[in-house]
Formats: structure tokens, C-alpha cells, sequence
């Protein structure tokens, strides 16, 4: 992942084992973050391991119901996840709920629609290309960011100032009569 003031990457190696209607789905890897501007409260350069294991069910061939953990930069995430394949082959509705350390969650809802030849969503999943782990690599980036706002405000708190939020810093003293306002972005101060 590459944004303008941050760089990340995953790099592992995946297995699933299946079980009749249990998929068992483990991950183990090395992770780096790397933010374009150092910052005293948070590491901004890390490269750590990360690993995942996950549990998914098929009451139905068309219905998934999974649950994972993901540990990536020493911060952990659960994950629960659901997916339903319609009567219209390859549209399935997927929601995904997650709440990580310092504070991180998310829900995602959305549709998707998977080409190819008709079948179950059990067979897709276990047949057609992996999940990506473009998501993981995702996951592992907001619950970092989720730390470094924390560790922000703590900072931020023990110098007599605001911390905003958003991946940056705000920081506002007052000294002499007169506030002093520090903008600090990873891409740069202003």
C-alpha cells in the first residue's frame, strides 16, 4: 500500500485446511509501515510479524459465517464476517464487523458479484483464487493508525496540548499570552 505520506506492505505465506462445512484458515508473515515524517510518541518505521487464523462455517453452501484474529505491529484485531450467495449465481451480500486494540473498529456491507461458472459460494471459496491479502494489509495499517492517534493524544496530554486525530498531530500551547499552533501530518509540518 502506498499513500502520499505512507508505505506499507505484507508479505506470508497462507493454508486452509477444509473440514466438510469448516474451513480452518491460517496466516504467518512480516509486516512494515513507514511513515514519511518521524514522530516521538509511535514508532514510524516498523517492520514486525503478523499472523492470523480464522474460522469459517457454511450452514448452507450459499451462507458463510466466519470469525478471525489478525496480530500485525503488536496491536491485535477480531474479525466476524458473513456472506450469502442469492439466487442469481455469483451475487452474494457480505457484511464485516471488526474491533481491534486502541480503540480500531470498522463494519463494511457491500455486494459483490464473482464470474465463472455457476456454483456454490462453499466451492468458490475453497476452488477459485484466495482471498486477497490486500485486506490484512489494511487491517494491520488502521489498527496501527488507531495506536498512534492514542499515542497521540497521550503525548499531546503530557505536553499541555491537542491531539486531534487523523494519523497527524495538532498541537495548540499557549505561552506569553500568545497560542502557538503546530500542525504535524506525516507528509510534513505547517
Amino acid at each position: 500500500m502506498h499513500e502520499d505520506d505512507i508505505d506499507s506492505g505484507l508479505i506470508g505465506i497462507e493454508a486452509e485446511c477444509y473440514l466438510s462445512r469448516f474451513t480452518l484458515a491460517a496466516g504467518a508473515g512480516v509486516a512494515n509501515i513507514d511513515y514519511d515524517v518521524p514522530v516521538p510518541f509511535v514508532e514510524t518505521s516498523a517492520t514486525d510479524p503478523w499472523g492470523s487464523l480464522g474460522l469459517r462455517y457454511y450452514p448452507l453452501d450459499d451462507l458463510m459465517l466466519s470469525a478471525s484474529y489478525l496480530y500485525a505491529f503488536d496491536n491485535g484485531l477480531v474479525l466476524g464476517e458473513l456472506e450469502y450467495q442469492t439466487p442469481i449465481d455469483g451475487l452474494t451480500f457480505f457484511a464485516e464487523f471488526a474491533g481491534g486494540e486502541n480503540d480500531y473498529e470498522h463494519a463494511l456491507f457491500g455486494v459483490q458479484f464473482y464470474l465463472g461458472k455457476p456454483k456454490s459460494l462453499i466451492r468458490r471459496h475453497r476452488e477459485d483464487d484466495p482471498p486477497s491479502i490486500v485486506s490484512r494489509g489494511l487491517y494491520a495499517v488502521g489498527t496501527y493508525g488507531a495506536e498512534y492517534n492514542k499515542r497521540g493524544n497521550d503525548y499531546a496530554e503530557s505536553q499541555g496540548t491537542e491531539h486531534t486525530g487523523g494519523y497527524g498531530l495538532i498541537m495548540t500551547s499557549t505561552s506569553y499570552g500568545v497560542i502557538d499552533t503546530v500542525i504535524g501530518l506525516p507528509g510534513g509540518t505547517e
